[in-house]
């Protein structure tokens, strides 16, 4: 059993959510933003959803394809996220010619 390097955790804030994620977003940390999206986002009517992803120590492909799911998840409930970055990820979504994650959730819902 490999060692768990992710950790999302999230709280209610009003009639919001406040998602914290942490460590590794590589296979094994998408699996886990999987999760969550069925079990806490998927279930719930939220009118704001602010993603802290500056605990995010190493992202990889997978990492990104899982960030670009929550967005478009959160486009098709109605909701337009809200994404903290660190200055690594940004670069990396940069470097993949994605942008702003949180602009191109509004893109996907439009």
């Amino acid at each position: 059993m490999t060692p768990n390097n992710f950790w999302i955790a999230s709280v209610e804030v009003g009639d919001g959510l406040m998602v914290r994620l942490s460590g590794e977003l590589d296979i094994a940390g998408a699996e886990e933003v999987r999760r969550f999206v069925e079990s806490d986002l998927e279930n719930n009517e939220y009118g704001e959803v602010r993603f802290d992803c500056r605990g995010v120590t190493f992202i990889d492909s997978i990492g990104v394809k899982a960030l670009l799911h929550l967005a478009r998840r959160c486009a098709e409930i109605g909701v337009e996220p809200q994404f903290r970055m660190s200055a690594r990820i940004e670069r990396v979504l940069t470097a993949m010619g994605l942008g702003s994650l949180g602009d191109l959730a509004v893109k996907l819902a439009g």
